[in-house]
């Protein structure tokens, strides 16, 4: 007598590899986007600190110095100059390019004059300017008062 042995083999059917893989693409665009609005955050906050180092820089050199420091903005470009205010770290004119930070516009609100903070001897300015940075879906909002003060506000 002969015996035949049947093995049985269990398998994932095709719907099943489609429904995995369908999940996995799910899995991995969630995990996609957080990453991205992490790196945004990131960029954020590097940007504003930067921005409010600068600010608080031009201003002490005005307090210091006893003479009206300026610091212009170019929006449309992302850009910020003091050409009077020495760079600590580059030992030049300040000249920051926001893009390097992925800081994608710049909204200036509350300006008088082109753009344009002067902080006087006292460390004052005549106008209450905010400046809003945004990355990608994210913004944050510094506003210098004319008292001088500065401040992130979000």
């Amino acid at each position: 007598m002969i015996s035949s042995r049947v093995k049985l083999f269990y398998a994932f059917t095709l719907v099943e590899m489609i429904i995995a893989l369908v999940i996995l693409t799910i899995l991995a665009s969630i995990t996609t986007l957080s990453l991205q609005n992490g790196l945004d955050g990131a960029h954020l906050r590097s940007a504003t600190d930067r921005v409010l180092s600068d600010l608080y820089l031009v201003r002490t050199a005005a307090q210091r110095e006893q003479v009206p420091r300026t610091i212009i903005f170019t929006p449309d470009q992302c850009l910020y100059a003091a050409p009077e205010v020495t760079d600590p770290e580059k030992h030049q004119p300040l000249s920051i390019n926001l893009n390097d930070y992925h800081v994608n516009q710049i909204t200036l609100t509350g300006f008088a004059v082109n753009y344009e903070i002067t902080f006087n001897a006292q460390g004052f300015t005549d106008t209450n300017p905010s400046i809003i940075l945004h990355c990608g879906n994210r913004t944050t909002t510094i506003q210098v008062k004319n008292t001088g003060e500065i401040k992130q506000i979000n």
